[in-house]
């Protein structure tokens, strides 16, 4: 059977000006994911991510930690792409003209950090209720067939033993393995609260069919003793 290898970008920079971007910390984490692989003997006939530069980052350092520091990806997969969480939030919240409105709203409130996690958790469930599709750029549908593809797109050029590494984020994997183990929509926010930075998850591939090998592993990460190399953002 062929193999993807699907991460999640290392630590973006939260807070700051620019969240697509790697931290110091997620650049590390990075190194680490592909020094662990380098360890395993693993080899790649294909390398992908999409067009985030978090995700691009993530893929070059892996690159590093294998050992292969000038190469480029074989894969831009759009598909991989982050859902747009200003597009959630704003629509949701229809009385803040643009994310800065936002922003200074809940800076006002007194945990903007939870006021922020509540704003995004009320903003997913109506994204993915499905009743307000059409006001979205957009919409779930749409986010589970593109991401899925993605996924489709890099199995359909693996030959049975061949093995590919994604690079992608917390929300298009929820939307993948929500699919690939028919678990009900609602359940995506859930899911992605659970996925680490950097974490690795395996997809089989078998006569054109995908199959969960494992999920969310950070092992990589763990062993290494510090417990700040285990976040989530």
């Amino acid at each position: 059977m062929a193999t993807i290898y699907l991460l999640r970008h290392g630590q973006a920079s939260f807070g700051q000006h620019d969240y697509d971007r790697l931290s110091p910390l997620g650049e590390r984490q990075a190194l680490i994911t592909g020094e662990w692989l380098a360890a395993l003997g693993k080899t790649f006939k294909l390398a992908g991510c999409g067009t985030l530069l978090r995700q691009q980052q993530t893929l070059t350092g892996v690159h590093s930690g294998m050992g292969n520091a000038d190469k480029v990806p074989d894969l831009t997969l759009p598909g991989l792409n982050e859902l747009d969480v200003d597009d959630l939030v704003l629509t949701a919240n229809p009385e803040y003209t643009d994310r800065k409105a936002l922003d200074a709203a809940i800076a006002k409130m007194p945990n903007p950090a939870l006021a922020f996690f509540e704003a995004y958790r009320t903003a997913l469930a109506r994204w993915t209720s499905g009743e307000h599709d059409s006001e979205y750029q957009e919409s779930w549908p749409q986010f589970k067939i593109r991401t899925l593809d993605a996924i489709q797109q890099t199995a359909s050029k693996l030959g049975e033993h061949d093995s590919a590494v994604l690079v992608s984020s917390g929300g298009a994997i929820s939307a993948i393995m929500l699919q690939l183990l028919n678990i009900p929509d609602d359940e995506v926010f859930n899911l992605n609260q659970q996925i680490h930075n950097a974490s690795i998850t395996m997809i089989k591939v078998r006569r054109g069919k995908l199959s969960l090998h494992s999920f969310n592993s950070y092992a990589h990460l763990e062993v290494k003793g510090e417990q700040k190399l285990l976040t989530r953002i």
